[in-house]
């Protein structure tokens, strides 16, 4: 789904103090997913939802804050071919982020998510604290500034994926993005469960 198409009219942000849900179809005949996780981290988390087909989405942005923001956890929808994720694992393989196949549609249709790229930070217990369109790492932080409070952020920044340097990390894993469901990195516990998603 094209930017410019999909961003007709305003940009709402995501209800502040709205819990993520728990559940969510993300794509057209698939099993719901759990993302029960998301409320129960403990610094809080992000979630981007964004798309191999928007010229606006821009994973060096994504990437930025993993790398400042290390102490967070992440989840990346991404509405793309199965041929198309490969690259996207393998360049996020060493980030603190979990990757899920999705259908912006379908998402949108059981949230109030209707732009994108889209970032919502999620407190510790999965309330949205903070939302909005970002392709900037600036713009994510910005949007993430709430999760500063009571956080301690005081961290050197470390090494993930292919460089500490977003562009590079982030270099062309847009161009493809492919999964079943939800990819769980290494340094996750084996609490949180994976999708569910049927075929695709």
């Amino acid at each position: 789904m094209e930017f410019r198409k999909f961003m007709r009219g305003s940009v709402p942000e995501y209800p502040k103090g709205a819990l993520f849900p728990e559940y969510l179809k993300l794509r057209d005949g698939a099993e719901k997913t759990d993302l029960s996780w998301l409320r129960q981290t403990e610094s809080g988390a992000i979630v981007f939802i964004m798309s191999s087909g928007c010229e606006a989405c821009d994973l060096n942005a994504a990437a930025g804050l993993m790398i400042e923001r290390p102490e967070l956890a992440y989840l990346l929808l991404a509405e793309a071919s199965e041929e198309e994720f490969v690259e996207l694992q393998e360049e996020l393989s060493g980030f603190p982020c979990r990757l899920a196949r999705c259908e912006i549609s379908a998402v949108a249709d059981q949230t109030s998510i209707r732009v994108i790229p889209f970032m919502i930070a999620l407190d510790s217990e999965g309330r949205a604290v903070g939302s909005g369109l970002f392709n900037t790492t600036a713009d994510a932080s910005a949007h993430a500034q709430a999760l500063r409070i009571g956080v301690l952020t005081e961290q050197p920044p470390r090494a993930y994926g292919t460089a500490t340097d977003p562009q590079r990390a982030g270099e062309n894993a847009m161009k493809s993005l492919r999964n079943e469901g939800i990819d769980a990195p290494a340094q996750q516990s084996d609490r949180e469960t994976t999708a569910t998603a049927g075929g695709g």
